[in-house]
């Protein structure tokens, strides 16, 4: 079940990455297409461009990915009820994901375009009210404590977004990536910290020697030297995004970094 349970952690840390790339890298090659306009549906919309890349990889991988990340939570917090609520919202939120890359937008008021449109609301609202039923768990948890009322604050702003998403006219598009931006760099943290979790005894900076970390200690299998990170705040989820930065950077980038461990 330990193995398991990286693997989700796993899934969790690519899923962020991968989506974000892909939106980067469409984006970039259609000069036509607008972040601060146009939502990511834009960019997998029947006729466009790269459209059947967006489909698959921006919505059904990344659904499929969200889904198994939702088990790694019910595995990697103490059990409860709290827990099996929040994996549940969190899976329907991959399910969403998945039915909005099958069903691109196309023409106005097509069934494709209705369906797409729901599975886009109803993916944002599950994953926001997951996130906030799992905070609850998380309070109650010695391990994940300290995430409780930033898990609680995400999911707030999620469900925000989601339904005030029409009221910002042209720039739907910036509304939109902002609470995208927020439930992912929280599936990022909660997937590293689970990942952490499940290798107490080496830690994800053990695990990211085969991706790009190299061991500064002398001594042949010390852990990788740590930089405290006091010195970038006492809020442990802003020392996690830094941390989750430079992770990401070096592992996709293989730069020598100094590792820094929250």
């Amino acid at each position: 079940m330990n193995k398991f349970k990286k693997f989700s952690a796993w899934c969790g840390i690519i899923a962020p990455v991968l989506l974000f790339l892909t939106i980067i890298i469409l984006g970039f090659l259609n000069p036509d297409y607008s972040h601060i306009i146009e939502g990511i549906s834009g960019l997998g919309a029947v006729g466009e461009p790269n459209a059947i890349v967006m489909n698959f990889i921006g919505f059904f991988i990344i659904g499929i990915l969200i889904m198994f990340f939702s088990f790694g939570i019910q595995e990697g917090i103490n059990q409860g009820k709290e827990s099996k609520t929040g994996m549940v919202f969190l899976f329907l939120c991959g399910v969403f994901w998945v039915l909005i890359g099958l069903f691109p937008i196309g023409a106005v008021n097509s069934f494709s375009e209705r369906v797409h449109g729901l599975a886009a609301f109803f993916s944002f609202l599950s994953g926001g009210i997951g996130i906030m039923i799992i905070s609850r768990k998380f309070k109650k948890d010695a391990y994940w404590k300290k995430y409780s009322l930033y898990s609680l604050l995400s999911g707030l702003i999620i469900i925000t977004g989601v339904l005030f998403l029409g009221r910002l006219g042209i720039y739907g598009g910036l509304n939109q990536r902002i609470f995208l931006a927020v439930l992912f760099l929280w599936i990022e943290l909660t997937a590293i910290n689970l990942l952490k979790k499940a290798n107490p005894n080496r830690g994800l900076c053990k695990l990211a020697e085969g991706v790009g970390f190299e061991p500064t200690s002398p001594k042949k299998g010390t852990a990788l030297q740590a930089v405290p990170l006091s010195r970038f705040g006492t809020l442990p989820f802003f020392k996690e995004i830094i941390f989750s930065v430079l992770a990401i950077y070096n592992i996709l980038f293989r730069n020598r970094l100094p590792f820094f461990q929250p």
